[in-house]
């Protein structure tokens, strides 16, 4: 328990330092737009191919199903408790349009970008998304794997993932560097705080039970 609720104020402090950043418009702001301005001089067709795929593949959709997917597998499987653990994807989904609402900033302006989208940028949903779902992943594995490399590689695929898809992000210049790391450190508030609730509940249920 004080793993998880340590993970939650990290993460949190994290996240709020973020948006503290971002709405004070500080020094945070102009080293994002420098990063930006780094990845549209370094584009390259393989890389931008890459991008837009990681993008394609990690749309709201497609998150979706493939949490709903897993969920159902692990309730077959009689893991019901890993897969209300899943439901943490589509909240956490819900709750960042919430907070795009309240921080209120526009996406990268370039006179020639990638992708055109109309909505707002912090934090980034491709990387709430992410972090929710590999995250979840990586936590199941862990729950029922023993062997040790193959927790280690969970674990790292993890992490190659979410920052992949973060990466992605960045370098199609529809979010800022600030956007994806919100997004990650909230994902990981989200599910820390996922797991602590759910795991209250299991002992108000089974009392007995450790």
């Amino acid at each position: 328990m004080k793993q998880r609720l340590s993970t939650l104020a990290v993460a949190l402090a994290l996240f709020a330092l973020l948006a503290y950043g971002v709405v004070s418009q500080g020094p945070l702001t102009r080293i994002d737009q420098d990063i930006v301005l780094f990845m549209v001089a370094h584009r390259a067709a393989w890389l931008t191919t890459v991008a837009k795929a990681v993008s394609a593949v990690h749309q709201t959709v497609v998150v979706l199903c493939a949490t709903a997917l897993v969920a159902a597998l692990l309730a077959w499987r009689r893991h019901a408790w890993w897969a209300l653990v899943l439901f943490a994807v589509p909240t956490g989904m819900l709750a960042n349009n919430g907070i795009k609402h309240l921080v209120g900033r526009a996406r990268p302006v370039l006179d020639d970008p990638l992708v055109r989208l109309n909505t707002l940028s912090f934090p980034s949903g491709h990387a709430i998304a992410g972090t929710l779902f590999y995250g979840a992943l990586c936590l199941v594995v862990l729950a029922h794997v023993e062997d040790r490399t193959w927790r280690m590689a969970a674990v790292a695929a993890a992490l190659a993932m979410i920052a992949l898809v973060a990466a992605s992000r960045v370098y199609l210049a529809v979010h800022y560097l600030s956007d994806v790391l919100a997004g990650i450190a909230f994902g990981v508030a989200w599910l820390a705080l996922a797991l602590e609730l759910l795991a209250r509940w299991q002992r108000r249920q089974a009392p007995a039970v450790c």
